[in-house]
Formats: C-alpha cells, sequence, structure tokens
C-alpha cells in the first residue's frame, strides 16, 4: 500500500476528475481514531447515502454495529486494522471495516506471499460475508487486462447468478443510487469516481510480480491500464464501472468498499474483487470539464454548440468569472464573451455557446472560469480551471464531371477517381500540451470510415460500387488517406432511350445529374495526464526547538482521464456527374426514292418483241443497328444490334419479255396441195390433204385459187417466249408470271374471212384459244432464284439494292446519319430472304393439229379478196395497255368458181 501513497497525492491536488460535489460535514472532519471511528464510520453513511442514524450516540440505530452474529457466534469490529491503517495528518489509505479476524473464517488458508503469510481473508463484512484479503495473491492469472475482458452488466438482474454467490441488488450498486447532501437533500448519483479511483491506485500499479507466487512471464505484465474503461457489451463501446460491479461492502469517508465484477467463462461464472476508494480521496475543487474532446472537426459554414461543465465543491452558490474567447488560424479574434458574475448552484453549471458559421481553417476556443489573474474565490489549484478547444474547420468542395453516351452507345462503364484521386484525409490531432496537461494516443485504437453515398433518382449508376475505400480498424494511424474509387455501369435506358423498346425524339441530349457525396470521420482514443505532486520526500531540520519535520513535494505525471479524438475527412466532397446521352433513332422518309418504271415501252418494242415495266410488290424489312459498350476508357467492350424504329419497305423494278415467233407459217402448209394442182394431179385426200386449189391452167398465177364448197384447212403454227423479272421472298412460281402467259393466251387469234358451212350454218373462221381446233402447248418453265445478298453487319456485303432504302448509306443519300450521328442500318437476319426471281416459259399455238376438213359456202362469191391470217391481240396487264403483234401471219385467198360447177359439169 506504500506504493499508493504516492500517487494519491497526486489526485488531492490535480485530479479535477475526483471530487465530491458537497461540503464535508463537521463532525467527520477530525481525526479518526479507534474510539471514534465507528461513529465517524456511520455518520459517513448518514451524510453520504442519506441512510438514517437516529441517535449518533446510540450504536443500535447505526449502520455498522460493534458486533456481529454469524453462525451463532458473535464477532467485533477489527480494532487492529484500524490501528495499522497508514494513517497522517489528513489520509487514510487502507482502512477496511471488518468483523473477526483472519482466524474466524473456516479452511482460511494461508500463502506465503513477498516474505510474509497472507490469508485469503481478514474476517467478515456488515453482512457475515467473508472478507478477501486485497494482499492475496491471484490464483491463477494469463496476462490479460481487466478491460480485456466482458464482464456481465448489471449483474443484480441476472437471476442464475446472484443464487450462485448469494446476493441481492445492493442499494448501493448502479448508475442511479440514492445519495444525500450535508443539508440532508437527496439526488441521483453513483459511485463511479470511487470505482475507478479505487481501480486505478490498487490496480494500476500492479503487475504480475504484484499478484503471483510465482510470475514467470507475467512479471512485468500490466494487470489494468489506469483511467481505463470496461466495454459495455451492449455497444461495445467503453461502458461505466458502476454499471457492472455489484458493491459489496459501501465506501466511507475513511474506509474503503469494494465490490465485485463477473464474467461467464463459457462453463459457468467468474468473478474479481474490485477495490472501492473512500471520499476522502476524492479532492474538493472548482474546476472545468469541456462535453467533447478538445480536437474535433466540422464541415464548412457550421455554427458549432460547445458545451462546458463547471463543478464546484459545494451545495452553496459560488459566484465568481466565466469567460469564452475564440481565436482564427492565425490569432484573430472570432469570439468573445465574459461573464463577471457567474454563478454556479448546487455544484454544477453548464456554460453554452453558439459559435458563429465557420469558414474552413483551425480555430480555437479557450473557456476559463475564476481567472488565476483575479481569483474569486481563491483556490489552490487553478491547472483544471480552463480548457480549450480546438475545432478543424474542413471545407466543402464541389467537383463537377461529365460523362457522354454518344448517339450509338448503349452503355458505358464509369470509374471516378473521387477528388480528382487526390488524398481525402482525416488528421488527428491531440490536445494542446502544456506544462501541467499532456494528451497521449492509446495504441490500436484509430477506426472509422469514409462513407461515399449518391443522390441518383433515376438509377444512372446502375451497380454503383466503391473501390480503395476500407474502413479504418483497429490501427494505429493518425492520418487516414483514402483515395477512393466510384465505378458503375450507365446504362442509356436509364436516361429514357432504348432503342429497340423505347425510343426518345431525334437530336436531343438526354440529361441527368446524379451526385456522389463523401464525408466521414475517424476516432482514436486517448488519455489525459496533468502534471502534479506525486509524493512527498520528508526531511528533519535540526535548527529548530524542538526539530521539526519538513515535507518536500516532488512533482510528476498523473493520469487524469481521456476519451475518444475525432477527425473528418478532408475535404467534404460533392461531386456532380452530368451524364448526356445524343439521341438519334433514325428517320421515318429518306430523302432519296428510287424511281420505278411502270410501263410498255413501246421504244423497245417491236411487233416480235415487247418489253413491259412495273413495281414488285412492297415487302416490310425489319432492320437494326449496331450500338456500342464502352469500358470507362472509351474503348469498345462489345457491339449489340438494336432494332430501328422504323421498317424499310424494299421494292424491285420488275419485267417482262414476249418474244413472238411464226414456227411453222400458214403458207408452209398448203404447199404441197397448191403444187399438185399446179401438177393438175386428181382430186382426193392423198394429193389435196388440206385444200383442193383449183387446177385449171387458167390459175396457175394465182398463189391460192380456190372453189367454194370444197374443204379449205386452217393451219400455222406460233410460239410466244415469255421472260418474267420480278423479286418474291420464297423460291416459287410466280403469279406475276402466271398471269401474263393467260393474257398472252388470251390474246391469240386465228381468223379468216371465208365462208364456212357447217349443219346448214355459215360462218367466218375465228380461232382462239377456246377453239378446239386450236392447240396451245405451254413449255416447261425455267427459272432461276438469285438471292440478293445482305449482311446484318458491316463485315459482309449488302446489295446496293438494300443500301438505296437503308439509312446511313450513300447509296440512299443518307449517309450524313453515319458520318454526323453513327447511325447506320442493316437488314436483320430475321426477315425472309428476297430473290431476284427469272422465269421463261415458251407457249406453242397450233391451229387444226389433226387437219380437220373445213367446208366452205357452195354460195361464197368469187374474188380475190379473202384471206387467212394469225395474230396476237392487244391486252391489258397491271394498267397497262400492251399492244399485240397486229397481223402477224397471212395469206391472200381468191375464190374462183364453186363446186356447184363441178357438180353440173360432171352431170354433163
Amino acid at each position: 500500500m506504500k506504493r499508493i501513497i504516492a500517487i494519491l497525492l497526486i489526485f488531492l491536488i490535480t485530479l479535477g476528475i475526483y471530487k465530491i460535489p458537497y461540503s464535508y460535514a463537521e463532525e467527520i472532519n477530525g481525526k479518526i481514531t479507534v474510539d471514534n471511528s465507528l461513529k465517524l464510520f456511520n455518520e459517513s453513511m448518514k451524510l453520504f447515502y442519506g441512510m438514517k442514524n437516529v441517535d449518533k450516540n446510540n450504536p443500535d440505530t447505526w449502520y455498522f454495529v460493534n458486533n456481529i452474529v454469524r453462525n451463532g457466534n458473535y464477532y467485533s469490529i477489527n480494532t487492529d486494522l484500524i490501528k495499522n491503517a497508514v494513517i497522517d495528518e489528513e489520509h487514510y489509505y487502507n482502512l477496511f471495516i471488518v468483523y473477526g479476524s483472519q482466524y474466524s473464517v473456516a479452511d482460511n488458508n494461508q500463502i506465503y506471499f513477498k516474505g510474509k503469510l497472507e490469508p485469503r481473508y481478514l474476517g467478515f463484512n456488515q453482512e457475515g460475508d467473508n472478507f478477501e484479503n486485497p494482499n492475496h495473491p491471484f490464483d491463477s492469472w494469463g496476462g490479460w487486462k481487466i478491460t480485456d475482458k466482458v464482464f456481465i452488466k448489471n449483474p443484480w438482474d441476472n437471476t442464475p447468478l446472484s443464487i450462485k454467490y448469494n446476493f441481492v441488488r445492493s442499494r448501493f450498486s448502479g448508475s442511479e443510487i440514492n445519495l444525500s447532501r450535508p443539508d440532508g437533500t437527496t439526488y441521483k448519483g453513483n459511485l463511479e469516481k470511487n470505482i475507478q479511483l479505487g481501480l486505478d491506485l490498487v490496480r494500476g500499479p500492479q503487475t504480475g510480480k504484484d499478484l503471483l507466487v510465482n510470475p514467470g512471464k507475467y512479471a512485468d505484465t500490466r494487470l489494468y491500464d489506469v483511467g481505463s474503461k470496461p466495454i459495455d457489451p451492449e455497444t461495445g463501446k467503453p461502458g461505466q464501472w458502476c454499471d457492472f460491479v455489484q458493491v459489496i461492502q459501501p465506501p466511507t469517508y475513511y474506509s474503503w468498499g469494494h465490490g465485485w465484477i463477473f464474467r461467464d467463462n463459457g462453463s459457468g461464472y467468474n468473478y474479481m474483487s474490485v477495490p472501492i476508494a473512500p471520499f476522502k480521496l476524492l479532492q474538493d475543487n472548482i474546476s472545468v470539464q469541456i462535453n467533447t474532446t478538445p480536437v474535433f472537426s466540422v464541415y464548412e459554414d457550421t455554427e458549432v454548440n460547445i458545451s462546458s461543465l463547471v463543478t464546484a465543491d459545494t451545495d452553496e452558490a459560488v459566484k465568481t468569472s466565466a469567460h469564452w474567447e475564440g481565436v482564427d488560424a492565425s490569432g484573430k479574434s472570432i469570439f468573445d464573451s465574459k461573464d463577471p458574475e457567474f454563478t454556479i448552484e448546487n455544484g454544477k453549471k453548464q456554460s453554452n455557446i453558439k459559435t458563429p458559421a465557420l469558414k474552413s481553417g483551425k480555430y480555437t476556443f479557450k473557456f476559463t472560469v475564476n481567472n488565476q489573474a483575479n481569483p474569486s474565490p481563491v483556490e489552490s489549484v487553478y491547472v483544471d480551471n480552463s480548457v480549450k478547444v480546438t475545432i478543424n474547420v474542413i471545407p466543402r468542395v464541389t467537383i463537377n464531371g461529365t460523362v457522354t453516351l454518344d448517339y450509338d452507345v448503349l452503355s458505358r462503364d464509369f470509374h471516378r477517381p473521387l477528388n480528382n484521386g487526390n488524398n481525402i484525409s482525416a488528421v488527428l490531432e491531440l490536445g494542446e500540451n502544456t506544462e501541467t496537461t499532456r494528451y497521449t494516443w492509446i495504441p490500436n485504437t484509430t477506426n472509422g470510415a469514409l462513407d461515399v453515398t449518391r443522390t441518383d433518382p433515376q438509377n444512372i449508376f446502375s451497380g454503383f460500387k466503391v473501390l480503395n475505400n476500407p474502413p479504418e480498424v483497429s490501427s494505429n494511424k493518425t492520418t487516414v488517406n483514402k483515395t477512393p474509387i466510384a465505378t458503375a455501369s450507365i446504362k442509356r435506358q436509364s436516361l429514357g432511350d432504348n432503342p429497340g423498346w423505347l425510343y426518345a425524339r431525334n437530336l436531343i441530349d438526354l440529361i441527368s445529374v446524379p451526385v456522389i457525396n463523401y464525408s466521414g470521420s475517424v476516432t482514436r482514443e486517448f488519455k489525459k495526464e496533468v502534471y502534479g505532486v506525486v509524493s512527498y520526500s520528508e526531511s528533519t531540520d535540526n535548527t529548530t526547538n524542538p526539530a521539526t519535520t519538513i515535507k518536500t513535494p516532488n512533482y510528476g505525471w498523473i493520469y487524469d482521464g481521456g476519451g475518444e479524438m475525432e477527425a473528418l475527412f478532408n475535404p467534404l466532397g460533392t461531386e456532380p456527374i452530368t451524364v448526356i446521352a445524343h439521341v438519334f433513332n433514325g428517320t421515318a422518309s429518306l430523302p432519296k426514292e428510287k424511281k420505278f418504271r411502270q410501263e410498255y415501252s413501246a421504244s423497245e418494242s417491236s411487233d416480235t418483241k415487247k418489253k413491259m415495266y412495273w413495281v414488285s410488290q412492297s415487302f416490310n424489312l425489319n432492320v437494326h443497328r449496331w450500338m456500342k459498350h464502352l469500358s470507362s476508357n472509351g474503348s469498345v467492350k462489345s457491339l449489340e444490334a438494336r432494332p430501328g424504329q422504323f421498317d424499310r419497305v424494299f421494292k424491285g423494278q420488275e419485267e417482262a419479255e414476249i418474244t413472238y415467233k411464226v414456227e411453222t407459217p400458214i403458207s408452209k402448209y398448203y404447199e404441197y396441195d397448191r403444187k399438185n394442182a399446179r401438177n393438175q394431179e386428181p382430186p382426193g385426200n392423198k394429193s389435196y390433204p388440206r385444200v383442193p386449189f383449183a387446177s385449171d391452167e387458167d390459175y396457175s398465177s394465182i398463189p391460192y385459187p380456190f372453189k367454194s364448197g370444197y374443204y379449205f384447212n386452217p393451219a400455222g403454227k406460233y410460239s410466244v417466249t415469255l421472260k418474267t423479272v420480278t423479286y418474291k421472298n420464297r423460291q416459287e412460281l410466280t403469279q406475276n408470271h402466271k398471269d401474263l402467259l393467260e393474257s398472252i393466251q388470251n390474246s391469240f387469234q386465228f381468223s379468216s374471212n371465208l365462208i364456212y358451212e357447217e349443219s346448214k350454218k355459215k360462218y367466218n373462221l375465228n380461232i382462239n384459244r377456246t377453239s378446239n381446233l386450236l392447240t396451245i402447248t405451254r413449255g416447261q418453265t425455267q427459272s432461276h432464284y438469285e438471292l440478293i445478298p445482305h449482311s446484318p453487319n458491316n463485315n459482309g456485303y449488302t446489295h446496293e439494292m438494300f443500301k438505296e432504302i437503308l439509312e446511313g448509306w450513300s447509296e440512299s443519300e443518307t449517309i450524313g446519319s453515319f458520318n454526323n450521328y453513327m447511325y447506320r442500318e442493316f437488314i436483320s437476319d430475321s426477315n425472309a430472304p428476297v430473290y431476284k426471281v427469272t422465269e421463261t416459259t415458251t407457249l406453242t399455238f397450233e391451229v387444226n393439229k389433226n387437219n380437220k376438213k373445213l367446208y366452205t359456202d357452195y354460195d361464197m362469191p368469187d374474188g380475190n379478196n379473202y384471206w387467212m391470217r394469225a395474230s396476237f391481240n392487244d391486252f391489258t396487264y397491271k394498267g397497262m395497255k400492251i399492244k399485240g403483234t397486229g397481223m402477224f401471219d397471212n395469206i391472200g385467198i381468191n375464190v374462183v368458181d364453186s363446186a356447184y360447177n363441178d357438180l353440173f359439169n360432171d352431170e354433163n
């Protein structure tokens, strides 16, 4: 305990954190003795806890009695411990209230430790429980620190635990217990300061060699760091000791208390005894505590609220002075507020200010109470009468960016180093060190993160991610640099244009401005130390009579709490990204419209060859364009075909060529008959199979002399070849060709003005398609199908016939769409193929193939104005009047006599 004395004196002089909010009661302000100890202990219970003391002279009304009964035995308070306590004129350091002695406790084992036998227990406490000997060594210890373990919060609410250790909630345990003032009024408080100081004084100096009989490798390992707090399992952050300590015996003004803390070891519970310092060791003082860390950050244009707590050692009103002042980095004053009548009521007073809106830079604000230059009231220590706060004001920056999706871009990767790739930094700073105050970092306690978010209602940044931005966890850094990179995919459809499904209006820019924001902070724990008296050196002055003892103070650094520094990342960033999509989705009508012929071309025709032109049927063709997916640097990752907004219409120039030919003219058929007539062959079918021409010498010069009443069989053979060129999407004979053949067949006519007679009916010869005298033979149609080629992309060949109807090609006079807007159309493979179909068919017209005999009228007048001819008449096709051949084959016939005369001559 002697080690404790040197440390304690520092707290008595300098520690503003350890103080009690009331004056000492007169009755416990004297020197403690064995005789008055019990009385003063009980006065403390009344003074600090408000526990009723009906008669201060009657021990029966006291909290601490003179004797307790345990197992039927009486045990008196152990006055030897009071006698042996370290006592000087002011301080009582190891005063314990114990009943009985070590020999009163059954099975009280003793261990030889540091030159003496140390029992496990000193005796009993007020409740009859064993009172642990604080100097008894640990049974075991693995070198861990107390705050490395997680203890059970509010153990009095843990039923299994309280049953195992046979305790109920003590009225002295918890964050809000009933405490009392000298005037008898009560308030809610706790024993946090007493517990913290007890741990700091007793456990703080202890290492393995102070705790273990055989410390081994743990000889120099510390059990506890002064000022540290328990980890609250509910938040993972430091909490308060009073929420974890089950108070077994409360402290008084002079005597130490003690309690237990518990932890779950997985199979049960462990506990540890915690010393609780007496109120005598908590110094009285006026002090100032800032309600924040001494250095922190805010963002630009922020008004900062700063609050300080002033405490005094009395409930009486204390009237003093207070002064807030603030300066910028150059020392220029920006804030000054004095209060010459600052009054502290009931031991506490808050002082709050609001700064003006702060621009970027560093500012220092200082709050002073009871200025030492002119103090009122006079204090012995002024080191804790002022506090400083340093505020780092972080600038706001706006960095604009632009991403463009050109006309043919569907998506683009987004890769943006934030803050132009420069560091976004958080710099942690300790409070200003002075001659009497210093701050130091606690290792491995830097934590925090830079938060990168986006404001993006249209979800322009699809799959938004942030790279190169890990959180800071348990490091030792005081400067944390981040270089985050925002990544995403920017898709045209998010802007309202999705070719194939949704087409925005041409030649507008679709614009959206998502915003990337970044801010955040890091923290690191620190401890605060103050400079003060750590011990006294004694010497004897023999020059006086009698000799006097002189005490000389020894100064050093004393732990004075700590906290967590915070630093904001610099800068506070806003990066609006203007995303622009240029739009061109094709035009409905192309400027160049191909001209087609729809005509019978007389200039290209003769009697035997006809040319005609018309437009094919229309084919609606699905088209597509190729669009790009780009990487962030603009290189092409892939291409995608997207349907064009407008179908394109294909039309072809169709044509026909009709060639007429006389295969066997009419004259050819009658040569044999005419020859026999000139040779005056006798009549009969053998010599005259088709017509019995007159054989008289007088008619030898007439080409076709003929006597009426005989047979004159018509004959002739002709052919027509039809060649058509059409465009179809199937390989089959075309209707156009069929229709034309039908028209040609219908246009044939073979006629004669000879007068024929049959069944007493007279008629002129008129043979056409319907006549049974006409034999029409259709030859095999020769078909050729030529695929009109196209390629779905630039790698292949597309016929100019297609290019003439596709946008983005010079053939359609829309090359500007490609040059200016990256728009070019291709025929999609989903369409049926288009063929150029060439068909050739020959029709043969044979008149009277079987040489049927047709008889002319006996009464047909003689004359040379008779004829037999073949022709193809005019016809109409697709609105065009097609001129026929006119008289295509012809003979002139003379009727020179009648069969009547031959009959009459025969009769004579």
